[in-house]
């Protein structure tokens, strides 16, 4: 006869050890916690990735065309012809602005390299009259 010799059942005392302790790892309420700091710190870099990518400042020197509301086309001195949005400068800075006017654009190129997204406009002093 083969006598087979089972483990004894545990104890209740033994049983509690189990139970999630508080302030462990598995304690749902933590993981949700660390899970949603992840997930957070994840869409944060995201978000930083393509101001990173952005290209360098350029500047740009020229007369006004034309002015209407956060847009300027501005004539290069190169005779070229360029949109640049206002958005991010102070209004200050290109309040005054009339056509014919010489400015000085410091900014970033759009991806497609058709306009500019200005960080300053200042006159350009050197093409007044005196």
């Amino acid at each position: 006869m083969i006598t087979v010799r089972l483990p004894r059942p545990r104890s209740p005392r033994s049983c509690r050890r189990l139970r999630p302790i508080r302030g462990s790892w598995r304690d749902p309420k933590r993981l949700a916690g660390v899970l949603v700091a992840v997930a957070l710190s994840i869409a944060l870099a995201g978000a930083l990735v393509p101001a990173i990518a952005q290209g360098p400042l350029i500047r740009l020197d020229g007369r006004v065309q034309w002015i209407a509301g956060q847009t300027l086309m501005l004539m290069t001195d190169f005779g070229q012809s360029i949109g640049v949005d206002l958005a991010s400068v102070d209004l200050d800075q290109y309040r005054g602005l009339t056509q014919g006017v010489h400015v000085i654009v410091i900014g970033r190129l759009s991806e497609d390299y058709r306009k500019v997204y200005a960080t300053s406009v200042t006159y350009d002093t050197r093409w007044e009259s005196p």
